[in-house]
């Protein structure tokens, strides 16, 4: 297998006779740290074994990958619970994993951890908690019906809130979503059927059409669901 280092999108590029995958720098990275965390945890070092340090100025070099492959040969097939992101802050792996014990529904909302502004996802934000099989854990959330889901990008939550009870269980300080508008939709899109369009501010203030919807009820569905006062989407 041939490994490259595609700096502009900062992945390691993995190529082999029959295909092609890759493994983002950060990823690499915060795999390491965790693993550490867990190989001193469950104490799985032999006896006068020792763990170099984990070094940021070693991201996206390939003796980090390497020290990756080598922290995964220490855990082998030993199971450790679920498997969060090193950034992952211990409030929102206590609530998924909580959820996963004890059922129930919750509606995450996504968003960058430093500026806490919410991506405003509308797609697999809503279900129950599961988990994905083998040694790295990792939550996911299934939709209700389905056996089955996405993982969980759980370094990423800015807020959680009880599907069922609508109850807030986790907000980050400084989460914030971005302004929102509802307007009537142009000639064009009324053609089609629709009446309303929501319109979002992005970062330099301007704001832009974001989804477009055929009845006002559903636009201001749609805006309530992104708020988190309706865990409903619309149909």
């Amino acid at each position: 297998m041939e490994i490259t280092l595609n700096q502009k999108q900062r992945l390691f590029v993995f190529k082999g006779t029959e295909y092609t995958s890759c493994l983002g720098y950060d990823v690499v990275f915060n795999y390491c740290r965790e693993l550490i965390s867990r190989i001193n945890k469950f104490d799985l070092l032999k006896a006068g074994q020792t763990l170099a340090p984990v070094l940021e100025s070693e991201i996206g070099m390939l003796a980090q990958y390497q020290q990756y492959k080598a922290l995964l040969a220490i855990l082998g097939t030993r199971k450790t619970g679920t498997w969060f992101n090193f950034e992952t802050p211990t409030k929102v792996r206590t609530i998924l994993d909580r959820y996963r014990n004890e059922g129930g529904q919750l509606r995450i909302f996504y968003g960058d951890r430093k500026t806490g502004r919410c991506w405003m996802e509308e797609n697999d934000v809503l279900g129950r908690v599961g988990r994905s099989t083998g040694t790295m854990q990792i939550p996911i959330l299934i939709e209700e019906g389905e056996c089955g889901g996405a993982g969980i990008l759980d370094s990423s939550i800015v807020r959680i809130i009880d599907a069922d009870t609508r109850e807030e269980l986790y907000r980050q300080k400084n989460y914030h979503l971005p302004e929102m508008e509802l307007r009537q939709v142009d000639t064009a899109l009324a053609t089609q059927g629709y009446t309303h369009g929501a319109w979002v501010q992005n970062r330099e203030g301007e704001f832009s059409n974001h989804a477009n919807f055929k009845s006002y009820g559903k636009a201001a569905q749609w805006v309530a669901f992104m708020t988190g006062d309706c865990t409903e989407q619309p149909a």
